[in-house]
């Protein structure tokens, strides 16, 4: 009880913050989905990897800083700390600013090459272009929850997430329902939630002065920042890439009504990725205090009640799923076509929740503790596996071909973590017998 207590304290918050970020994902499609309906919801799914390489940049480098203050925290260099949480605003700020410059006139060839064309480019254009304006506020939105959580205060950080998450309900209730301002009211609205959770992060740091400026040694602290953050920043982003290669497949072998059928999927997958997610995330804090204090044994007992607290949560997100799954696309406003697809053919994925769970600690276990390259090598591994898997089972099985090889991709990268694991226990004495 003595270790579980620190470990929930850390790890439900940001559980129950990271739902909501899933539910968060999947609002814009409600609201647009009942509004606008399969072209809408389809435009979004399209849409949807440039705003998560938006989002990607704010987590990778919030948590790539966060990591790095927590770890030299718990070896008493205070300075250093200090100069990285001053590193983390400064590069957020040059991140959003810079992906607004760079990002806005490439709007139109974006959605080419991610599929939209003929009837899906103009909302895909209303939505994407708004998303893009709001980049900063996005990028800090999610940049700054990492920092806050490793400071001690997931209760703080959650409720950061609730206010975004409630703002964009109600806004986009507001504008795509009421006003009727359609694709650009709910970009409008996302980005509005962002900007909330992004002001009640500053508001939660309002007793201790928030360093403003150039850190010392910037390069220096840049590179250590996104040594450590390209893999947070890979979790977030290479789901996208995965939905980019998935929409391409789905439109080949199902049209239209399977890309909608996906993008339902999708949503409500993505909560259970993130819930799964926030196990991981929520105990890195733990574990990058264990690792900077050297106590081997509480990082790896740390790393075994996260695997347990993913599984538990994982299998019983995928049973719920699977009993609602009849009126998933019905949420959406799909059609009734789509939406008897989706009930029949989610068990595919809901096949690889056992191995996603370990994925995601395992995953946060590594970067907490300074192991990138493994780290890398799981999150980029996926979709790898899964551009090798597209070409074979599709032609071989049709569109449930597609959604096999999602799931296959997800297998593979757990047999190759798993490896990854075993060797890195071995080396640096996270098994029981060495500690």
């Amino acid at each position: 009880m003595g270790r579980f207590k620190p470990f929930a304290a850390c790890v439900f918050p940001a559980v129950f913050a990271f739902a909501l970020s899933g539910i968060y994902a999947i609002v814009d499609g409600f609201f647009v989905g009942r509004s606008i309906g399969d072209t809408g919801l389809s435009a979004i799914n399209i849409a949807y990897p440039v705003t998560a390489l938006i989002q990607a940049a704010g987590t990778g480098t919030g948590m790539g800083g966060a990591v790095m203050y927590s770890v030299r925290l718990a070896e008493k260099r205070d300075s250093e700390a200090e100069n990285f949480m001053k590193g983390v605003f400064f590069y957020l700020a040059l991140t959003g600013i810079l992906l607004t410059v760079i990002l806005f006139p490439l709007t139109d060839p974006l959605l080419s090459l991610m599929g939209a064309d003929g009837e899906l480019m103009k909302p895909g254009r209303e939505y994407l272009s708004v998303i893009v304006l709001g980049s900063v506020f996005q990028v800090f939105g999610t940049g700054v929850v990492p920092l806050i959580r490793n400071q001690g205060k997931s209760v703080q950080a959650m409720y950061c997430m609730i206010g975004g998450f409630v703002t964009n309900i109600f806004l986009d209730y507001l504008f795509v329902w009421v006003l009727r301002l359609g694709m650009a009211g709910a970009a409008w609205a996302s980005v509005a939630g962002q900007a909330v959770t992004m002001a009640g992060g500053l508001l939660c740091m309002r007793g201790q002065k928030i360093p403003v400026g150039i850190p010392r040694q910037a390069l220096s602290v840049f590179f250590s920042i996104w040594r450590i953050g390209l893999a947070p920043f890979g979790i977030t982003m290479c789901p996208m890439i995965s939905l980019l290669l998935m929409n391409r497949a789905s439109l080949q072998y199902g049209g239209s009504e399977g890309v909608a059928c996906y993008a339902c999927i999708a949503y409500v997958i993505t909560i259970m990725y993130l819930i799964l997610q926030g196990v991981g995330d929520g105990s890195q804090p733990l574990m990058s205090r264990f690792y900077g204090e050297d106590n081997k044994k509480e990082v790896r007992i740390t790393r075994t009640m996260a695997y347990a607290a993913a599984a538990v949560m994982g299998v019983a997100l995928a049973v719920l799923l699977y009993w609602c799954r009849n009126g998933i696309g019905v949420l959406f406003g799909a059609s009734e076509t789509v939406s008897l697809a989706v009930g029949t053919d989610l068990y595919i994925f809901l096949a690889a929740v056992p191995f996603l769970a370990f994925l995601r600690v395992t995953t946060a276990g590594f970067y907490a503790t300074e192991q990138t390259r493994f780290s890398y090598m799981i999150v980029y591994g996926e979709p790898i596996f899964l551009a090798l898997l597209l070409p074979v089972l599709p032609a071989w099985m049709g569109l449930k071909g597609v959604w096999w090889s999602q799931t296959g991709a997800q297998i593979l990268t757990a047999l190759m973590g798993w490896g990854l694991k075993l060797w890195s226990d071995r080396v640096h004495g996270y098994t029981a017998d060495a500690v």
